[in-house]
């Protein structure tokens, strides 16, 4: 099986979530649909894992739950929750493309273009 995110690829060990998400989305067959969301811009969640979460995605009551706004975005599997800025985000994801790519080149185009979009949506 693919691994999209190493562990040393890790920044810091509390980043463990979205290694674990993203694998959980390559196991269900929908890590291009989590990869297609967060380029629009979109949180979107897993069945059973967890999910993906922009502060815009909340509603006023879910936002009563946060001691203060975040920037980045949420990343939540099971019991462990992380806010992971774009910029580090964004980077996270290069990493998991290029593994993901090594077993189907095909998609290069797609996913590079899909790739660019989140760059633009996060404003980097």
């Amino acid at each position: 099986m693919i691994e999209l995110i190493n562990v040393n690829n890790l920044i810091i060990p509390e980043h463990l979530p979205i290694k674990n998400l993203l694998e959980s989305s390559l196991m269900s067959n929908c890590f291009k649909w989590v990869l297609e969301n967060l380029s629009d811009g979109n949180g979107c969640g897993l069945d059973y894992s967890g999910g993906f979460t922009f502060w815009s995605d909340l509603d006023d009551y879910d936002k009563t739950f946060y001691e203060e706004e975040f920037t980045g975005v949420e990343v939540d599997y099971r019991d462990s929750q992380v806010v992971i800025d774009y910029e580090t985000i964004y980077k996270y994801f290069q990493i998991a493309v290029s593994n993901y790519l090594k077993t189907y080149p095909n998609e290069k185009e797609e996913f590079h273009q899909l790739l660019s979009k989140m760059k633009e949506v996060f404003g980097l």
